[in-house]
């Protein structure tokens, strides 16, 4: 009997749609980033990144100074404006560096998805192993950088350490959740190989044997 999985849709359907899933918001995501490496012209082409790059440094700047007040208090002793810039600085200039690798590990991931896919409907499940392993990757270094950004915010403000706590519940759920739902498949499809399939018959060719069929018994010695 076929297993099935949230909605009662086939094991191996699911896992199918979670990879297709994956390539297309992995394609979906790379848009921007390819666009940035391209250095395409943020006035007369599409650049989101390099168009908005000063809006996200004045943001995390502002953030900084938020956090660096917040921790500081009545005290006022805190992070100088000097290491503030000293950070902005080195963010600004690892900021290429650090998208590059993001559009590597995405390309990546869409790559194991796509392998993913073709193992389940070529009966090849080796091709699940890449995926399953980056995926447990993914997990794990996920939950333990939304739990440190958790704390952090809840030291901040309340509000936002319980928004960010929903997030991570929720990104926790959906990764361990594919995570499972691809595992189950791989297993479905070793299930297959053990099957069990009766001996094959000879063929009936048209004809019986013309006489008694004689078997010599050997005897033990």
């Amino acid at each position: 009997m076929t297993r099935t999985c949230c909605c009662c849709i086939p094991v191996l359907g699911g896992a199918t749609l979670i990879g297709i899933l994956g390539v297309l918001l992995s394609l979906a995501y790379m848009a921007p980033l390819v666009a940035y490496q391209a250095d395409l012209d943020a006035e007369t082409q599409w650049n989101p990144i390099k168009e908005n790059i000063k809006h996200i440094e004045w943001g995390i700047e502002r953030s900084i100074e938020e956090v660096n007040k917040t921790v500081a208090g009545p005290s006022g002793v805190g992070i100088s404006k000097e290491m503030i810039d000293e950070v902005m600085k080195t963010f600004e200039d690892n900021l290429p560096i650090g998208l590059m690798i993001d559009l590597v590990f995405t390309g990546v991931y869409a790559l194991l998805c796509l392998l993913m896919v073709i193992g389940i409907h070529c009966d090849m499940r080796g091709l699940m192993i890449p995926y399953l392993m980056l995926q447990m990757l993914l997990i794990i270094v996920s939950i333990i950088a939304l739990l440190g950004i958790t704390v952090a915010f809840f030291f901040y403000q309340i509000i936002m350490g319980i928004v960010s706590a929903a997030i991570l519940l929720i990104v926790s759920f959906l990764l361990v959740y594919y995570w499972v739902s691809v595992q189950q498949a791989y297993v479905e499809l070793g299930n297959r190989d053990y099957m069990y399939s009766p001996a094959p018959t000879k063929p009936y060719n048209g004809h019986y044997p013309s006489a008694p069929q004689r078997f010599e018994m050997q005897a033990c010695t």
